[in-house]
């Protein structure tokens, strides 16, 4: 769906610049959070764990309803 409205060439480019830039820096922060994370109480990582899930939650009802109307 992120692709649908680029030419061939636009595709090809954010194709390469997901693979690489943005999939790296994703494995990187998330071993930096894992890391913090292991250094914290158990009671604190659910509690993070739940905040990050509620967000997500709700940008992901807001965007459907945007893509809706």
């Amino acid at each position: 769906m992120l692709f649908t409205k680029l030419s061939s060439e636009e595709k090809y480019k954010a194709k390469l610049f997901l693979d690489a830039v943005m999939y790296r820096a994703g494995d990187s922060i998330a071993a930096s959070i894992e890391g913090l994370l292991a250094s914290i109480s158990l009671v604190l990582v659910l509690g993070v764990g739940t905040v990050i899930s509620a967000f997500w939650s709700l940008l992901g009802y807001k965007l459907g309803r945007a893509e809706k109307g």
